[in-house]
Order: structure tokens, then C-alpha cells, then sequence
């Protein structure tokens, strides 16, 4: 995957102080995929790649082999 980062955001408490953490955003202009892993409705298999999330503190991670769907909430 190529990624470019279009912004990065400098993070503060709430009092405004700098707390030395940040966001990076960034958008992805290229992608390399196994065509296993392409459905036959052009979807990605998502399940199927089994990617790696890091889930917190520095040790932290966990291996998605398992979706599930979920309804965005309407409103505000």
C-alpha cells in the first residue's frame, strides 16, 4: 500500500498544553492485493487477510478473522 500524509495534528490536554502525542492522516493513492482475496462482487475479503490491528499501549494487538455488520446511527 502507498499512503501519502496530508496532515498532522500536534495533540493538547485539556488545558491546551502540548502532550507530545499526534495524529497522522493521510490518504492512500495505491494499493497491491492478492486477487484471492477479491470477491466476486470486487469487495475485498477483509476476514480472509486476517490484517493485524494495534489495539493499544505497546503490546497490544489483535488478528481480525471475523466481521460483523452494524448500522451507522441516524442524527446528530
Amino acid at each position: 500500500m502507498e499512503c501519502r500524509v496530508t496532515q498532522t495534528l500536534e495533540l493538547r490536554d485539556l488545558d491546551g498544553a502540548d502532550i507530545d502525542r499526534h495524529v497522522i492522516i493521510g490518504q492512500v493513492v495505491g494499493v497491491h492485493l492478492d486477487e484471492r482475496f477479491v470477491l466476486p462482487d470486487g469487495r475485498v475479503d477483509t476476514a480472509g487477510l486476517q490484517p493485524i490491528a494495534r489495539c493499544g499501549y505497546l503490546d497490544e494487538y489483535a488478528v481480525t478473522d471475523e466481521l460483523f455488520a452494524l448500522q451507522r446511527p441516524t442524527g446528530g
